[in-house]
């Protein structure tokens, strides 16, 4: 007599086979490709910095700059590529956080 597998049959059920028709049978397609655009990402320059900062992004940004410990030292809203004064800092590493409407981002600032 054959070995009968727990589907009643003489045949291994492949888990990965009944994901995948699953998932063929109850997903929606996609329709357009081009109505789903990845955030710009952002960036800060110059890196190492000085006496200011050039934050590129998208919209209106909140940028944050904290010690290595995790405290806030300064914060501000700017906007794609405006120039911002930053305070007198002693030189080291600093984290700048930034913040826009979609998009989070930590990046590790040298002050020179």
């Amino acid at each position: 007599m054959p070995h009968l597998y727990p589907n009643g049959t003489n045949y291994p059920l492949v888990a990965a086979n009944m994901f995948w028709n699953f998932f063929k049978q109850y997903t929606l397609p996609l329709t357009s490709i081009e109505s789903i655009s990845p955030p710009k990402s952002i960036s800060l320059y110059p890196n190492p910095a000085h006496d200011y900062l050039i934050v590129a992004g998208e919209g209106e940004m909140t940028l944050t700059l904290r010690n290595v410990l995790g405290q806030e030292l300064f914060s501000t809203q700017t906007q794609d590529g405006h120039r911002i004064r930053l305070p007198l800092l002693l030189r080291g590493i600093y984290l700048a956080e930034i913040f826009s409407e979609n998009k989070h981002s930590i990046v590790k600032l040298s002050i020179r």
